[in-house]
């Protein structure tokens, strides 16, 4: 690992998964990960879970942690809820 100044964080890393309910009805399940110097030896791993329900709101995720989402998962989302 690269030298880090105490606070600054480390590239955030993004995962989804597109997650089907019983009904037919589908969301997109988030996780993402970083991780930030604390103290001078202290360097603490963050996990963030989340649930996307729309269409918009996948590519605006995607987008944000430079993740290239595919249009057939996209579309598997509704248009609003």
């Amino acid at each position: 690992m690269q030298f880090m100044y105490v606070g600054q964080k480390t590239k955030t890393e993004a995962s989804y998964q597109i997650h089907e309910y019983e009904d037919g009805t589908c969301s997109a399940k988030t996780t993402t990960q970083w991780s930030r110097l604390i103290k001078k030896a202290d360097l603490r791993t963050y996990y963030r879970n989340g649930e996307i329900y729309t269409q918009s709101k996948l590519r605006a995720w995607g987008k944000k942690y430079g993740l290239k989402i595919p249009e057939s998962d996209i579309s598997r989302l509704p248009k609003s809820v």
